[in-house]
């Protein structure tokens, strides 16, 4: 895969992530419920798992993607916004956490400035951790990237849906899943498979490349001039 340096190819890149994981997806979905026979319930709860491992999945690459796009813009410390620079500055930003020596603080704070109009520098790893990926876990990936999460519930429910993405993410998705990974029998209906199949595909996971894109686009991950 190309790097995504420019926005076409961090757009192309998106977009084929999207791509082989809906259709990978769409053609579970069609083995499980393409058939005149009553789905079996062990395919059904596999769907769910497999819905799962995609959103974490497409989540983490999205926003690795974006963290290496804005890591080649070449900006300066200082034209970053606060999401990046913490990024950008991660050294010196665990010294103020876990340093108690005064000396160790006013290092850090002076490194701040000193770099300031100088290149930022990204770590080639993306600390962007989406292990067990509930709501606030989600949340924390969105205001590392820089997106407003108003704007990740305005565009939901544009696109249609009603149901709370807190508790869809958090017990439809996660719980349900850690369930079944660890062997424990749930019962899941064919409907409500489907509808936790709507709710992923074309609401969570083509909002957030939507609006990673936006942001991208319109270059969010710079600080807002002062007027």
């Amino acid at each position: 895969m190309n790097q995504p340096k420019t926005l076409l190819l961090l757009s192309d890149c998106i977009d084929k992530e999207y791509a082989w994981r809906i259709t990978e997806l769409s053609n579970f979905r069609s083995s499980v419920l393409g058939s005149s026979a009553k789905p079996q319930s062990g395919m059904i709860r596999a769907g769910v798992v497999l819905l799962y491992a995609h959103w974490e999945g497409f989540i983490k690459k999205v926003a690795d993607l974006y963290y290496e796009f804005v890591s080649y813009q070449n900006c300066t410390i200082g034209e970053l916004n606060d999401c990046f620079v913490s990024m950008a500055l991660r050294a010196e930003m665990e010294t103020l956490e876990t340093n108690k020596k005064l000396t160790k603080h006013t290092e850090a704070i002076k490194a701040f400035f000193d770099k300031e109009t100088k290149s930022a520098s990204f770590l080639p790893t993306s600390p962007i951790k989406t292990s067990n990926l509930r709501y606030d876990v989600f949340e924390d990936v969105c205001l590392l990237i820089g997106i407003d999460m108003s704007f990740f519930h305005q565009r939901y429910k544009a696109r249609g849906y009603e149901k709370d993405i807190k508790l869809t993410i958090n017990n439809d998705l996660v719980d349900k899943r850690n369930y079944i990974a660890h062997g424990e029998h749930l019962s899941i209906r064919a409907e409500e498979y489907k509808e936790l199949y709507d709710i992923v595909v074309k609401g969570f996971l083509y909002v957030f490349k939507e609006l990673v894109m936006d942001n991208a686009g319109n270059k969010t991950y710079l600080r807002k001039k002062q007027i």
